[in-house]
């Protein structure tokens, strides 16, 4: 996913030719984002595809909003910076009432009735939970707020200065939130909010769609412990000095399920017992990244699936 555009293979085409024993055709083809979170497209074979994006909403706005500043297209980067923060709210407020086992069809009926239609309730809602669950009020930076109503509400030009200043202010509020959740909220909570999304998006495929995901979200989830970030960088080090070994090991633990991989003392990769899913003592939010770095990486990406687009 890259932006505005989705630029995704046909996995049918792909089993086809790992079916055959050959080398798969590595293909992309450029979709439309949809706003449903599901991408329709047919290959030139005839296959048609459902491609089910696994990012959140905000996730999806907040690479829209890095398009827009790559493109120079400053106003829309405000406006989509905005909502990607608004519906970083929205996802923050549906989190805590999963976390409290509030009924689905309780929570939906309220949001409908009352939040849906105002993003000041959806403000209120969110500063209000965020205060009573970790008993600390989040930040607010009124200066940062002229900006995107000058430019929204008063048809101000934006310039590129104020698109990356209000930019980094959400991107900022983004993380701190990300922060918020993973360190303090059980991930099998996380799981059941992915997985209702998807239930949501998997009711608008067709009966003769191969259906398929796609993930790559900007925006990093990695928690982990002193401990575990040590070992990480163990296992990046053996990967680059005996890659072969690794990749055999790593295929290993795969077929397992319940095993990864860890550099002992004597400095031998051995299994080892995968981490519970349950919240660590001492675990850390790492995945925070400048604006300047997203762009790039951004930049990177795109130019990488349209050297593969199929016209």
């Amino acid at each position: 996913m890259v932006g505005r555009v989705v630029y995704s293979p046909c996995m049918k085409c792909f089993d086809k030719y790992i079916e055959n024993n050959s080398f798969p055709d590595f293909s992309f083809y450029e979709n439309l984002m949809s706003e449903s979170g599901v991408i329709h497209f047919e290959c030139k074979m005839g296959h048609k595809n459902a491609i089910l994006i696994q990012e959140k909403s905000f996730e999806i706005l907040l690479e829209l909003a890095i398009e827009n500043l790559v493109d120079k297209y400053y106003r829309e980067a405000i406006f989509n910076f905005a909502s990607a923060q608004e519906r970083c709210f929205e996802f923050f407020i549906e989190l805590i009432s999963l976390d409290n086992d509030v009924n689905d069809e309780f929570y939906e009926n309220m949001w409908k009735r009352i939040f849906k239609s105002s993003s000041e309730r959806q403000l209120g809602a969110f500063y209000f939970l965020y205060l009573m669950r970790f008993k600390k009020s989040f930040s607010y930076d009124d200066k940062k707020t002229r900006i995107r109503n000058n430019v929204i509400h008063r048809g101000n030009i934006a310039t590129k200065e104020m698109a990356f200043e209000y930019g980094e202010y959400v991107l900022n509020n983004i993380y701190d939130i990300v922060q918020s959740v993973t360190e303090n909220i059980n991930i099998d909570v996380l799981d059941k909010f992915v997985s209702k999304s998807m239930m949501k998006r998997k009711s608008e495929i067709k009966t003769d769609e191969f259906v398929s995901t796609m993930s790559g979200s900007i925006i990093s989830w990695q928690v982990a412990t002193d401990e575990e970030l040590e070992r990480e960088n163990k296992l990046l080090e053996y990967s680059r000095k005996k890659p072969d070994e690794y990749s055999k090991m790593a295929n290993k633990a795969n077929g397992f399920g319940n095993k990864v991989l860890d550099v002992n003392n004597e400095g031998e990769l051995i299994l080892i017992d995968a981490p519970s899913n349950n919240l660590k003592k001492g675990a850390k939010y790492r995945g925070r990244t400048s604006l300047g770095e997203l762009i790039n990486n951004f930049t990177k990406m795109r130019d990488a699936y349209k050297a593969n687009i199929k016209r």
